[in-house]
């Protein structure tokens, strides 16, 4: 016997220890996700991965072990994340996440925002933070980011595109707190700029901690900062103002919710009537505000068409070759009822067609790049992707 072998079995009694003690702390966290919707949460992670005392739980390693069993055992297709401190922790909690790709913001402050989107519902299309020219818009410099996908099966759905924000907080002297007020409202106004911008019939979502409320503002009772996002005509609704219309917190400590969720308005279409939920796992999770985070989850539920993307028999019919390509590229097993839509990198579409008399199509012309073939039925759908040269 080898003479560390007592201190390994040791080592291995504590890892032990702490697996039983996060599954004590983690009952029968329930499972959210189902096959046919389309679900969208966001939560503040509270420092998540920052090991200096005082800032978030004191215990960092049970809170990353239960912020992954949450996530694992819920099943939710996307995931905004705020105050995401350490990266190490954050790549060390993806690993056990195969299901899910992910995107961290690459700011300067180390409170990052990030999306976990499933590999099996969209393809990454791009990423980008928004409003950096702006900096008096975003004191904090925690600038949104933008992650637009490209869904794999039908539920009608173009390109879905993701805004995930954290703005700035209502802490510290009343001085303070009426500057972060102030920039809460003149994010709000770039952001609302921002989104006018965009086709009217797009499908994006807006979600993080907004830090205030949607009727009047934490601090102090003056008008929201968020009036202008809420202003008649505008394009989008915020999915959770049952939430300030019910005085539901979503937070441990504050009785006003600050966590919200803006959607397009086609993107509403497809919200299922009052799927909107504050979700308070401390009934899962022991002393959650003190073990795991001072924020709680929200979610909500969309409506999806078509069979999922684990039909294998459906997806394995159509190939595409050569990949990467120069002058033609081929569809195999493709029908003449289904229809062939490419798009490009950025999602616009360059190719749309009802089946193909040859199963050749001409990129001889194309600018190099990764592009997206979406070959479907009103009942199957496939995506692939390829590579021009």
């Amino acid at each position: 016997m080898r003479k560390n072998s007592p201190l390994l079995f040791k080592l291995f009694l504590i890892l032990c220890s702490l697996s039983v003690q996060v599954s004590t702390h983690a009952q029968n966290i329930p499972q959210v996700g189902q096959t046919y919707t389309l679900e969208i949460a966001n939560w503040n992670l509270e420092w998540f991965g920052k090991t200096t005392p005082g800032f978030g739980p004191s215990d960092d390693v049970k809170q990353q072990a239960l912020v992954l069993k949450t996530i694992q055992s819920a099943d939710i297709d996307i995931w905004a994340l705020c105050e995401v401190s350490e990266k190490k922790a954050f790549d060390s909690m993806m690993l056990k996440l195969p299901k899910y790709q992910s995107v961290l913001a690459n700011y300067l402050p180390e409170q990052k925002t990030a999306l976990l989107f499933s590999k099996n519902l969209f393809t990454f299309l791009d990423s980008k933070l928004l409003g950096t020219e702006n900096k008096d818009s975003f004191s904090t410099l925690r600038f949104p980011l933008e992650v637009r996908l490209l869904p794999k099966n039908n539920i009608g759905i173009d390109t879905l595109r993701i805004i995930v924000l954290h703005l700035k907080a209502n802490t510290g002297t009343d001085s303070a707190k009426m500057v972060a007020y102030n920039s809460r409202k003149r994010s709000a106004d770039w952001l609302k700029m921002y989104l006018n911008s965009l086709p009217k019939n797009n499908f994006s979502m807006v979600v993080g901690d907004w830090n205030d409320d949607l009727d009047f503002s934490i601090f102090n009772n003056l008008p929201s900062p968020f009036v202008k996002l809420q202003s008649a005509g505008f394009n989008y609704q915020f999915l959770t103002k049952k939430f300030t219309d019910n005085g539901k917190g979503t937070t441990t400590g504050y009785p006003d919710p600050i966590d919200h969720q803006l959607a397009s308005s086609s993107l509403a279409l497809k919200h299922k009537t009052d799927s909107s939920f504050v979700w308070q796992i401390e009934q899962f999770i022991s002393n959650y505000a003190s073990t795991c985070s001072d924020h709680y989850p929200v979610y909500s539920i969309f409506n999806t068409y078509g069979l999922g993307v684990n039909n294998e028999i459906n997806i394995k019919q159509v190939s595409l070759f050569p990949n990467p390509a120069t002058k033609t590229i081929s569809l195999g097993n493709v029908g003449l009822n289904q229809e062939i839509i490419i798009y490009n990198s950025l999602g616009q579409i360059v190719f749309e067609r009802c089946g193909l008399e040859k199963n050749e199509i001409d990129i001889s012309q194309w600018e190099k790049g990764l592009y997206f073939v979406r070959v479907k039925t009103n009942e199957h759908e496939q995506i692939l992707e390829f590579i021009v040269e």
